[in-house]
């Protein structure tokens, strides 16, 4: 068994632990954006960003109905999204003025995301 590295020798061990705290410090905590409108993430497992709409529209309880009761509408089903990135998200902030999501990736580099700009003369009627 000389030479021989199995699966908890030092340098493996080492390995995963540095793997670890890698993915710990880039880990991506989250926000609230556009007014808590939207919940947008980021996860180290994944190269993506992921937003919850926190807007989707209320079902009505089955109770509602009832005069005599006040249950609060309840959400069935938050709409969820995923948007492919080229690098592991690590922050995400909207910008206050334009409609933007910013997001800081894995090597500092900076992505902005936002509705694509329409041509004005294909909208002119």
């Amino acid at each position: 068994m000389s030479g021989e590295e199995g699966p908890w020798t030092s340098s493996h061990v080492l390995s995963a632990r540095t793997e670890a705290s890698y993915l710990k410090l880039h880990r991506c905590m989250g926000s609230f954006v556009f007014d808590g409108a939207v919940f947008a993430t980021g996860f180290a497992s994944d190269n993506g960003l992921y937003a919850i709409d926190m807007q989707s529209p209320p079902s009505a309880h089955p109770a509602a109905k009832d005069k005599d009761k006040t249950d609060p509408p309840t959400f069935h089903m938050l709409r969820r999204l995923r948007i492919p990135m080229d690098q592991m998200v690590t922050a995400v902030a909207a910008h206050p003025v334009s409609h933007v999501i910013v997001c800081g990736m894995q090597t500092n580099a900076l992505a902005v995301l936002g509705p694509v700009a329409s041509d004005e003369s294909t909208t002119m009627t």
